[in-house]
């Protein structure tokens, strides 16, 4: 692995390994791959913080995207939203204006913090994961679209079924989804996993593990 080109590995770069053959040998890139991550910021983040440190892993995730993303924005444009009781769209960094320094980033996970910190309860992740489809794809050209949704699954609490998760998860077919879920009541997070479709949601409890799991689904 080339050391100098670690980062672009947590960003799912496919082409990191150093090559015997005819190093002009690659995939041209037209366009950047833009990605959506949406994050809960909902109210269960933040009641249950204190149980198994999920809202802190979640602010972990957006800050290990921003700085795995950051001097390579022309590869990757991102955005960073949430969704809570309140909203299926909290916009925390839109689409090609990433955060310039430590103190932005700080801002970002701040705002995302007192969100699920004061929202009302409450569950908009199926209307969340559609817009998020939407946005990317109309957000401009792009050799790929991704949206990375993390959530705690807790789902079920309200009444939201498995098959809705799917449908709304391959709503644009222009659309690499995934799912990853950072934290669950009893096996729910489990269950959700081996019922949707197969590579569409990732146990994500470990952030150690979560830079292989986002590149396994860059190069699928």
């Amino acid at each position: 692995l080339d050391d100098s080109r670690i980062v672009d590995a947590i960003a799912g770069e496919t082409h990191v390994f150093r090559r015997r053959a005819d190093p002009a040998a690659s995939n041209v890139m037209m366009h950047p791959k833009r990605i959506s991550f949406v994050f809960d910021v909902s109210a269960s983040m933040y009641r249950f913080n204190g149980l198994d440190g999920r809202l802190t892993r979640t602010l972990e995730c957006a800050l290990l995207m921003m700085e795995a993303l950051k001097g390579i924005e022309h590869k990757y444009v991102y955005e960073i939203s949430g969704h809570s009781g309140e909203s299926h769209h909290h916009p925390f960094v839109e689409f090609g204006n990433p955060p310039k320094n430590e103190k932005e980033q700080l801002a970002v996970l701040q705002r995302m913090y007192a969100m699920s910190q004061y929202c009302m309860s409450g569950d908009n992740t199926l209307l969340a994961l559609r817009e998020a489809s939407s946005r990317v794809v109309s957000s401009g050209a792009a050799d790929d679209y991704f949206v990375f949704a993390f959530s705690d699954a807790n789902l079920s609490q309200y009444g939201i079924r498995t098959e809705a998760v799917s449908k709304a998860l391959t709503h644009n077919p222009q659309v690499c989804p995934s799912f990853f879920l950072i934290a669950s009541f009893e096996d729910e997070a489990k269950r959700l996993v081996e019922s949707l479709p197969a590579g569409r949601a990732v146990l994500a409890m470990d952030l150690r593990n979560l830079p292989n799991q986002m590149k396994a689904i860059f190069q699928s």
